[in-house]
């Protein structure tokens, strides 16, 4: 059992390397990255929508981890930070409601 970090699987081009492992995901990490590598908004990832439907697509119904870095969103207070998980928690969540 692993987790798969879509950050890093795109980022070492390995995606569907993982969707052939998928009997043995117990936890996704939905992420994507900036020009320096932080971690930022998953919904700004090109690859991010078809990366979660495939996992949708194949019944994956376990952990997801949205991940954000402060310093890949900027400057801002706890609110603003806390309304843009919730925008990424929706949009993840579209992906795999039933």
């Amino acid at each position: 059992m692993f987790t798969f970090d879509i950050k890093h699987a795109i980022l070492n081009g390995g995606v569907e390397e993982f969707f052939e492992l998928f009997s043995r995901i117990c936890n996704v990490h939905v992420s994507y990255y900036d020009e320096k590598g932080r971690h930022v908004q998953p919904s700004k990832g090109k690859e991010i929508e078809g990366v979660l439907k495939e996992l949708s697509e194949l019944g994956y119904n376990g952990p997801l981890t949205v991940e954000l870095d402060d310093l890949g969103i900027g400057n801002m207070d706890f609110a603003r930070k806390v309304e843009i998980l919730r925008r990424e928690g929706r949009f993840v969540e579209k992906f795999f409601k039933r």
